[in-house]
Formats: structure tokens, sequence, C-alpha cells
């Protein structure tokens, strides 16, 4: 059976359509594996019920040995690890990494409310300048 002329057209139209969300996507990656530092940081599951387990994951690249620090805060991140570091928050990763990176650590959910996982990658040495950050929101129910 034949298709019409006006089938292979739309046919066609998404497949064109289709190439071109891949290549996007693509182009996407390629460009954040060229960054020389990132980091991302996400929580999952969220929201996360009270004495349930939650896992906060970092991951990006860093074109020279860094030091990825992770803290679980009860207020909005601040923008510097030494910043943050004067906030009441918890260190729940501090590893050396260098390259592309992934690190996550699994912690017991123990207070209700709003918190925030604030991940940096610092320069070593000197410790205090800041490659990159992130933040992820988070909630913990009752």
């Amino acid at each position: 059976m034949r298709r019409s002329p006006a089938s292979r057209t739309r046919n066609r139209g998404l497949l064109v359509a289709a190439v071109a969300s891949l290549g996007l996507a693509l182009v996407a990656d390629v460009a954040s594996a060229l960054l020389p530092y990132s980091v991302h940081v996400r929580v999952v599951p969220t929201p996360v019920a009270k004495g349930s387990d939650l896992r906060v994951i970092a991951n990006g690249n860093s074109s020279n040995t860094s030091i990825l620090v992770v803290f679980l805060d009860r207020q909005a991140c601040a923008t510097t690890a030494t910043d943050e570091r004067s906030h009441p928050a918890t260190e729940i990763i501090d590893h050396a990494v260098v390259g592309l990176y992934k690190r996550s650590r699994t912690v017991l959910a123990r207070v209700a409310g709003s918190h925030y996982a604030c991940a940096y990658l610092i320069a070593t040495p000197p410790g205090t300048l800041t490659r990159g950050y992130a933040s992820a929101a988070y909630a913990v129910s009752l």
C-alpha cells in the first residue's frame, strides 16, 4: 500500500523533529562535560517521610583536583563553603575529586520541615576558592 504525499511529509517532519531534539540533548550533555568545573546536587526521594532514608547525590566535573563538600542545612545555602560552615549545617561528604565524579550519601531524615542540600567544589590549595556550588531544596514530612 502506498502512502499519500501528505503522509510522507508528516512522517519526515516528525523524524526531523526527533533528530533535532536528540541533537540538542547531546549538545547540552557535551557542553556540561566540557566545563572545567561543575557541581550538581539532588536529593531522592523528595518529599521524604520523617524517619526514612534519603539519598544525597552530588556529581560534576573538575579539571584539577578539588574537594567536594556537601552539607545538609535548615536554611538556604551560602555561596561559599566557608560561609556555609558558619551555618548550623551538617557536613555529610568531604572528598577529593578530579575529572567526572559522582558521590552520594544516605542519611536518615530526622526533622520535619524544609531543608537544603548544599554542594561546593573547592580548590586545593587554597582551600578557600570556590570553583562551583549547587543547592537542592527538599522536604521532610511527618
